[in-house]
């Protein structure tokens, strides 16, 4: 019985300890609600034409240009894609967005410790709320961290599934072109790493994820130059993507749909443009269980009710679902993928 005493008076010491470190970390940032994506979408490709005019769309950067990263974004940022050897396409701007949401979530649940709460968003394709249950249970550190991790995760897939179903950002330019792309959900849980990781530092947050991601871009293997990123792209034009006017379903060819588990990135075929050393896939986990093994979808419920562009009675065979939950994200990607005839194995080349 004290052995059990001690362990929990110890977790609830190192949570408390970890509230500490995230107001520590975010000191002199305001940080207030949000429920999308902030920063500009990173559509995959270069030199891409939009409604036939000749100025083009497509993000590409390196990592000596990323500038310094602002929470929530700003001046001073300055996001694209970069390819890396062993993680594929990185989007710097969704890395970002998610890093930041993670640490938003990370100190919401640092400070409601032993309290069920609930967490407005913005509206993303229909009223949303976050329901967080933390009555009766003891979270270590890295649980609440690995929470707000999986609560950022599940959000960045809700905003692929609903950009799919040409539900806009910013009215009246959709995003259809950009959904589920080969780069998109490993830089969305790459994000969340970022987060965890510059928050589990110490340091102010906006150094710290700047000096992660710079270290990790290195860990993956980064090009050297945007040019080579171009050069990464072309290697797959055709294959991938290919170069038409925007907004336009027709622009992806492959579809990264596989959104839980271990995310693994796409590889192109022909690394030794780049590299002398063989790639070897870096996949990152979705967290799944606290470390006493209760699944971190059982702590939260995210309730959206979708409008009507989300076809919830095409999808669940059923006229009477009005609001879906996390739970239901893998079911509706499933149908995604029987839309777009994506292979169970996924697309692409990996």
């Amino acid at each position: 019985m004290k052995q059990v005493v001690f362990i929990f008076i110890s977790s609830l010491l190192n949570a408390v300890a970890l509230g500490q470190q995230v107001d520590k970390s975010l000191d002199g940032i305001d940080v207030k609600p949000f429920g999308r994506m902030i920063r500009p979408c990173c559509v995959f490709g270069y030199n891409l034409p939009v409604f036939g005019f000749p100025a083009k769309m497509g993000y590409t950067t390196s990592s000596e240009k990323l500038g310094q990263h602002k929470f929530y974004g700003g001046e001073g940022e300055h996001n694209g894609i970069i390819y890396t050897r062993d993680g594929g396409f990185i989007d710097i701007g969704h890395v970002r967005d998610n890093a930041d949401m993670m640490a938003y979530f990370s100190s919401q649940i640092s400070h409601n410790l032993g309290k069920d709460f609930v967490l407005k968003t913005r509206h993303e394709a229909g009223k949303r709320v976050i329901e967080i249950s933390l009555k009766g249970r003891e979270l270590s550190s890295s649980d609440i961290l690995m929470l707000g991790q999986r609560i950022t995760y599940e959000l960045a897939v809700w905003h692929e599934i609903r950009t799919y179903f040409g539900v806009p950002t910013h009215y009246p330019i959709h995003e259809i072109q950009s959904a589920f792309s080969p780069e998109d959900l490993y830089s969305n849980l790459l994000g969340t790493y970022i987060g965890r990781w510059a928050i589990e530092r110490d340091g102010l947050y906006e150094k710290e994820v700047d000096t992660v991601i710079q270290e990790f871009l290195v860990t993956l293997g980064k090009v050297n130059t945007e040019e080579e990123t171009k050069a990464a792209m072309d290697d797959v034009l055709g294959v991938w993507w290919q170069r038409v006017s925007l907004p336009s379903k027709k622009f992806l060819l492959a579809w990264n749909t596989k959104a839980y588990g271990d995310i693994k990135p796409w590889l192109i075929p022909d690394h030794a443009k780049f590299f002398n050393s063989p790639a070897h896939v870096y996949p990152l986990p979705v967290p799944e269980l606290t470390e006493s093994g209760v699944p971190l979808s059982d702590l939260f419920t995210i309730r959206i009710k979708p409008i009507s562009k989300i076809p919830l009675n095409k999808i669940f065979n059923t006229k009477t679902k009005k609001e879906v939950t996390q739970k239901d994200f893998q079911t509706i990607v499933s149908w995604i993928e029987n839309d777009l005839h994506v292979p169970v194995t996924g697309a692409g080349i990996k």
